[in-house]
């Protein structure tokens, strides 16, 4: 495989990427790359199996920001004191501080920390003074050049109260970058992800909406504790432990539906959404165990369980889909007598899409948020594609099995001439198709077993050769094939519709190949 990498001409691979741009690893000099856009935040899991935002830049920049190894890397100015896991002030007005390693260069940050104010204020800052005068978590954005971080008592306002959970991490606006998704983690004993153990792919998704206003804070009066039967109202309790993100911003539920066994005994929480009548909708939710043993929840939706889950040791992201029925759905996390008397979970990313199955996870805060569509377009080019002959290859797996039609593939920038791969609307079958000027000359299809896996593909076109490969398997041949005319840009898409909407490992453009190189090409 190596080796006829070294042949093809145009090669994509989760790699790199730059603000707008997918950067293929050939051609080498940019010309090749693709064109990316969103225009939207989105996130992704990275390659340590954290849910992440793709416009975080770094992870915390903060060494002991918790303070639990003392005074460990903090400079102390009067009036400031370190112990039991905080900084405290005592009528503090002096700037303690910690020198960031950052390199050079205007850059972005987002701050937080949590905080109690007996009295007085203080800030947490490079160089801009957003004086804090009440407890909480606190969230601050600052663009510096500055690589000192201060924790600064007001004079006309002597600080005292404590802080702790400093966080810096460097962010980033930019809106169109392209993600690297990362899954097929291996896992320790203790249930957590060996880091670098998962597989990279570019992960192009539709646009979506999580109709959940609050997905991380299921204390807040948005979603209520309810009860029916004998049921006891959850137990909500905040940031409670670490969840899929890195951070302690998951929290703990007990559901306590009694031990009386009966179905009518009902413990949950649940919010009310104003939904499209006979509409497939997509609840999600990550979930483990808070004590390691296996747990019962359901999903609730229009007001029915649609599932039982078993809730583990390790976090995973449960989903289920159903048609809404009516405009005015309860929906939420339920346990009911007849699964389980009682309940203890960690939860993290509630959402509700307007989908047939789960996309990434939506971040709210108080809001709907609407993630935009991935497109990624205008790769290769008129001196790297041979419009004559060549190989056009794909190592890729579908987001659902929905009976959607999603291309890929090489075109002169319109339907008539074409070398294109794509999921057909037909239940698991991927297809392809080659026209020239104007006139479709092959279009075949073929059975998977499940398109939702990795598949390697490969179209071989010439005069009067035709072949298409599937795992390492001539599936499909013609001998009555017209080259394609003026074949200059490899699309995720045609002419603008029909968006991939998959994953993907490799796409890359060969030239001929004979059947022994496409059977290693293609072989799983």
């Amino acid at each position: 495989m190596a080796n006829l990498l070294d042949r093809a001409s145009v090669v994509l691979t989760p790699t790199a990427y730059n603000n707008g741009e997918a950067l293929c690893i050939k051609p080498d000099d940019a010309s090749g790359d693709f064109d990316f856009s969103r225009n939207s935040a989105a996130t992704r899991v990275n390659a340590q199996g954290l849910v992440e935002n793709v416009q975080i830049l770094s992870s915390n920049l903060v060494t002991n920001g918790d303070f639990s190894d003392g005074s460990t890397d903090w400079t102390l100015d009067t009036g400031w004191s370190i112990a039991d896991n905080k900084m405290t002030g005592n009528s503090a007005a002096g700037d303690s501080y910690q020198d960031l390693n950052l390199s050079g260069g205007e850059k972005t940050f987002k701050i937080t920390f949590d905080c109690i104010v007996n009295s007085g204020q203080f800030a947490v800052r490079f160089i801009n003074k957003q004086w804090v005068s009440a407890s909480g978590t606190y969230t601050i954005y600052e663009t510096t050049t500055s690589s000192r971080l201060f924790v600064d008592g007001r004079a006309s306002q002597l600080f005292s109260g404590s802080v702790t959970n400093i966080s810096v991490i460097e962010i980033t606006d930019d809106t169109n970058l392209p993600r690297i998704n990362y899954e097929g983690f291996s896992y320790d004993g203790s249930g957590n992800v060996v880091p670098g153990s998962g597989c990279g792919s570019w992960l192009f998704e539709p646009q979506s909406t999580n109709l959940i206003e609050y997905s991380n804070d299921y204390a807040d009066a948005y979603w209520i504790k309810s009860t029916s039967g004998s049921g006891i109202a959850p137990i909500v309790t905040s940031n409670y432990a670490i969840s899929p993100d890195g951070t302690q911003n998951a929290d703990r539920i007990q559901f306590d539906a009694t031990t009386s066994g009966s179905n009518s005994d009902r413990s949950r929480i649940r919010t009310t959404l104003t939904l499209s009548d006979v509409t497939d909708y997509t609840f999600s939710f990550y979930a483990k165990s808070t004590d390691g043993t296996d747990q019962k929840i359901s999903i609730l939706f229009d007001n029915s369980q649609i599932s039982v889950e078993t809730i583990t040791s390790e976090w995973q992201r449960f989903e289920d889909t159903a048609q809404q029925t009516g405009t005015s759905s309860i929906c939420g996390l339920d346990l009911r007598g007849g699964n389980a008397s009682t309940s203890d979970i960690l939860v993290y990313g509630i959402q509700v899409e307007q989908q047939s199955y789960a996309t990434s996870y939506i971040p709210t805060e108080g809001s709907t948020v609407t993630r935009n569509q991935d497109v990624c377009n205008n790769g290769g080019s008129l001196a790297s594609i041979n419009s004559t002959s060549g190989v056009l290859y794909a190592e890729i797996a579908a987001l659902a099995n929905d009976g959607t039609t999603r291309f890929l593939g090489l075109n002169d920038g319109s339907n008539s001439n074409r070398v294109v791969i794509l999921y057909f609307s037909s239940a698991n079958k991927i297809r392809a198709i080659v026209s020239s000027g104007g006139t479709k000359y092959v279009d075949v299809n073929y059975q998977l077993t499940n398109i939702l896996d990795f598949h390697k593909v490969a179209i071989k076109y010439k005069l009067n050769d035709f072949a298409f490969w599937v795992d390492g398997v001539e599936v499909a041949t013609d001998t009555s094939l017209n080259a394609p005319i003026g074949l200059d840009r490899l699309d995720f898409l045609l002419s603008g519709a029909n968006n991939f909407f998959g994953k993907t490992k490799a796409v890359a453009v060969f030239p001929y190949l004979s059947d022994a190189e496409l059977t290693e090409l293609t072989t799983i």
